[in-house]
């Protein structure tokens, strides 16, 4: 009986390994998407993420009296939290069709 539940949890393991590699957020089958597509939509979201943020940065810290360090992982981190939770679910729903063909 437990030889038989861990092959098939082994089974489902694998079969979710081999097909997350070929979807991303929405389930686009990214195999499909062509890559200078990707790079044209990524610029267009990060750039004025980047350039909004350190202008929303400059306000609420004295970043130049920050380690350039320090500064530049502050800037990431917000970018890449917005871009995941806000700006990817629209960038999906406005730039998906096109994206796929």
């Amino acid at each position: 009986m437990n030889d038989k539940l861990m092959r098939k949890v082994s089974d489902d393991h694998l079969r979710h390994e081999n097909q997350a590699g070929s979807e991303d957020y929405k389930g686009f089958d990214t195999r499909q998407i062509k890559i200078w597509k990707q790079v044209l939509v990524t610029i267009i979201t990060v750039y004025p993420l980047i350039l909004l943020t350190d202008i929303a940065l400059s306000f609420l810290l004295p970043m130049e009296k920050l380690w350039p360090e320090v500064a530049l992982l502050c800037t990431v981190s917000i970018v890449a939290t917005v871009l995941v939770i806000f700006v990817m679910p629209c960038v999906n729903s406005v730039f998906g069709r096109w994206m796929m063909k």
